[in-house]
C-alpha cells in the first residue's frame, strides 16, 4: 500500500474511533487532499475530525456528502 493509501487508511480510522461510517481515499497529484464519502448527517462529526486527519499529512479534507459510504468501490 502506498504512502497516501495508509494515510487514507489512518484517517478512516479516526473517523470509525469516533462513530463515522466513512469512505477515505487520497486524491490529488501527490495525495494531499482526504477525500472523504459519507452521508450528509456525518457532517458535523466529520468537521470536528478535520484537525486530526490534517495532521496526518493531509493539506485539506474534502467532503462527498451525497454518496452512501457501503455503496463506494474504493
Amino acid at each position: 500500500m502506498s504512502e497516501s493509501g495508509q494515510r487514507a487508511e489512518r484517517a478512516r480510522a479516526i473517523l470509525a474511533a469516533a462513530g463515522i461510517d466513512a469512505v477515505v481515499t487520497a486524491a490529488g497529484q501527490q495525495g494531499e487532499i482526504a477525500s472523504v464519502r459519507a452521508d450528509h448527517a456525518a457532517l458535523p462529526a466529520i468537521a470536528a475530525q478535520a484537525t486530526a486527519i490534517r495532521g496526518l499529512g493531509f493539506r485539506y479534507v474534502a467532503l462527498d456528502i451525497g454518496a452512501e459510504p457501503e455503496s463506494a468501490s474504493d
